[in-house]
């Protein structure tokens, strides 16, 4: 009983490590946050990830910039743009006394995301997600979806606030129409939005 005791004990110190992708956009702030007030220990430690997927500099005259300097001017905005938003969060870190590390990657989210967990050792996934419908999300692909088919670790993605929906309509109805009062029921009867 006091080996398990002890183990115990070591697993509680050790803490885990918890991968959080940041993009600056609502989505991401609402996982941070989810993440403090759900899964927060004291000993984790977090790793801020941001990637910025610009295409390689050797394709000619990339963004219709026909000169290096145009070029070099638009990463160097990206890259100030991405420091920035990596240094909020980690200021939002430092407030709650939060372990954290960060990275700017340059790498399509998706694999910067699986990559880091893998190297980092993550052990949780906490991400945010647009909400796209399954249509969209199968034109456009979906980050989210990606790495909760690909993870290696949990991935735990926090669903975006959607506006109320109002009272259903009072006139008579010839047949019973589901109504969803609200985004919690939506996700609950798994309506295929992530």
């Amino acid at each position: 009983m006091a080996g398990k005791m002890s183990s115990d004990l070591n697993t509680q110190e050790s803490g885990k490590t918890v991968l959080i992708p940041v993009d600056g956009s609502e989505n991401s702030e609402r996982a941070f946050q989810w993440y403090c007030d759900n899964l927060h220990k004291l000993n984790n430690e977090v790793i801020l990830v941001h990637a910025n997927d610009l295409p390689q500099s050797n394709i000619p005259y990339s963004y219709g910039y026909p000169f290096p300097e145009g070029w070099e001017k638009t990463v160097k905005k990206s890259t100030v743009e991405s420091e920035h938003i990596l240094q909020s969060f980690f200021e939002k870190c430092k407030e709650r006394n939060i372990k954290c590390r960060m990275f700017l990657e340059s790498d399509k989210p998706r694999e910067a995301i699986l990559r880091l967990a893998k190297e980092k050792h993550a052990d949780h996934i906490v991400m945010g997600s647009r909400g796209r419908d399954p249509v969209t999300r199968a034109l456009f692909g979906s980050v989210s979806y990606f790495c909760t088919h690909h993870s290696d670790v949990p991935v735990s993605v926090v669903p975006p606030v959607f506006p109320d929906v109002a009272e259903p309509p009072t006139h008579d109805v010839p047949h019973e129409v589901p109504f969803i009062k609200d985004t919690k029921e939506l996700y609950e009867n798994n309506m295929g939005y992530i």
